[in-house]
Formats: structure tokens, sequence, C-alpha cells
């Protein structure tokens, strides 16, 4: 079951996410459902996966900025949006996963070494 879910709920949380975005950046009236938003996210990652294995060996790190541009060609054939607006989901889409991907991974890693890390104990030298 636990395994499952490790698939399933950062679709759902990206998906609600980038349907978050698209709302708030489409025209009044406009309605999206939320499959289109988590196939949108689903595409995203698939090309992030692949696009280092079959781009990196001729482009290096502007990896990113195919996945970048990607992600705004996803948004703006997935929800009609302008350009402008598919730029602008794109980057705080973006933007938040690296933020949730850092205090999710990263921060708890490097609060669990500082924890284990010996701490220095100061002598005062100065006479009280």
């Amino acid at each position: 079951m636990v395994p499952f879910l490790f698939l399933i709920v950062p679709y759902l949380a990206c998906g609600g996410l980038l349907w978050f975005m698209a709302h708030l950046l489409a025209p009044v009236g406009r309605e999206f459902s939320l499959g289109k938003a988590i196939l949108a996210v689903f595409l995203m990652n698939v090309e992030a996966y692949f696009s280092p294995i079959l781009l990196k060996p001729y482009i290096g790190s502007w990896v990113l900025a195919v996945d970048l541009l990607f992600s705004i060609w996803v948004i703006y054939r997935q929800f009609q949006l302008t350009f402008a607006r598919s730029c602008v989901a794109a980057l705080v889409y973006w933007s938040a996963l690296i933020a949730a991907v850092y205090f999710i991974c990263i921060r708890p890693a490097k609060i669990k070494a500082a924890e284990h890390m010996p701490v220095a104990v100061h002598v005062d030298s100065a006479p009280h």
C-alpha cells in the first residue's frame, strides 16, 4: 500500500497545485478539470525523467531549460492559456515543486546531520 501512495499522492498534490494556478490565471468563466492538471503533471514528469537520459550528453545542464520550456508548452496546450500566463504558471509550479523538495527531502537531512555533529565547547579564558 505504501509504494502505491508514493506514486499517486505526488501527482495528486502537484496536479492540484497546477489546477489552482491555471484556475487563478485563466480568463473569467473558464473551467478546468483536475484530470487535465494531473495529466499535464504526468507528461511533465515523463519528460523530466527521459530528458537527462536523451539530451544531457548533447546539451549538458541546459536540460533544465528544456524541462521548463516543455512545461510551459504542456500548460499552454493543456489549459489553452496565453503564453505569458503559461510562463507564470510554469514558473510558480516549478518554484513550489523545488521548495517542496527542499523542505521535505533536503532540509530534514541537513537537520539530522547537524544533530549528530559534535558541539564545540567554548572555554572563556577571561577571569570572572
